[in-house]
């Protein structure tokens, strides 16, 4: 009888295990995103993503511009060297922004140093490498104090930056990524 109880908690154990699939996040779509077939994707925005990728997929977001009008995003989500990671274009192919998700020790030591700095005593949760269509790179460093979750932007040399001196094409769709 023992191990029978034991054989069914190991079975239980081992089933959560699959059920969660390991580390893996798939993160919540943002409003307004919807998730395609490649056939769906226009040429020139496929033409423009040049990234070796595994396990690709492709969204599509529509939302309203500043003016009201419609605006259309395709969005590249994929993984590439082990690093989750998703790139944004317009309809004709212009690359808007890209961004490569890491845990706190793939952030650059600089980034980690200084975040440590400004947070004292606070757990580095991880970040984001954001390139912007301007190819400038910033990180989005994530830390917890307590029950206080703490955002802040950094550029490469780990000057803190404003979240509004970061063009909006480049933060869409991050919220979900928190």
């Amino acid at each position: 009888m023992k191990n029978i109880s034991i054989l069914i908690m190991l079975s239980i154990i081992a089933l959560t295990g699959l059920a969660q699939g390991g580390k893996k996040r798939e993160g919540k779509k943002a409003a307004g995103a919807a998730q395609i077939d490649a056939a769906q994707v226009p040429e020139a925005v496929k033409n423009a993503f040049t990234v070796q990728a595994a396990d690709l997929r492709w969204e599509k977001r529509e939302s309203k511009g500043k003016e009201g009008k419609a605006k259309v995003r395709y969005v590249a989500v994929y993984t590439q060297d082990g690093i989750r990671a998703r790139a944004r274009f317009k309809e004709d192919g212009t690359v808007l922004s890209s961004t490569r998700y890491l845990e706190p020790q793939q952030l650059p030591t600089a980034i980690q140093s200084v975040a440590a700095e400004k947070n004292p005593g606070a757990k580095l949760m991880g970040g984001e490498e954001v390139t912007t269509k301007k190819k400038e790179i910033y990180y989005r460093v994530r830390v917890r104090s307590g029950s206080t979750k703490i955002i802040s932007f950094y550029d490469v040399n780990g000057v803190e930056v404003k979240k509004e001196k970061i063009d909006d094409d480049s933060k869409e769709g991050e919220e979900e990524e928190n």
